[in-house]
């Protein structure tokens, strides 16, 4: 069974040049008998466009993004056990500021 992520994203604000920045910190726990948590990856899609790996297999549970100017931004998180099992994609589970 893959692990459960939880996700918190809190808006930072915008800076003086337009961008707005996000402080991303999620959880991830393996169930009871799994093979513990390995790693996590960050995917983070623009104005509702395109989703993109952000961070890949990290073991952070803690980041602040900046958008690009003008840009807000929503994450998805998905981390994998030791045992290689991982939740599908589920853009519709992202989060915002």
């Amino acid at each position: 069974v893959a692990p459960t992520t939880t996700t918190t994203v809190i808006d930072l604000g915008v800076d003086d040049q337009d961008r707005r920045s996000y402080r991303l910190t999620f959880t991830a726990l393996d169930d009871a008998d799994g093979a513990g948590v390995k790693d996590s990856s960050v995917h983070v899609s623009l104005d509702g466009g395109a989703w993109m790996a952000w961070k890949r297999r990290t073991t952070e549970t803690s980041f602040v993004f900046t958008a690009p100017a003008g840009k807000t931004a929503q994450f998805s998180v998905v981390s994998a056990d030791q045992a290689g099992n991982v939740k599908e994609w589920a853009w519709n589970e992202s989060r915002s500021g």
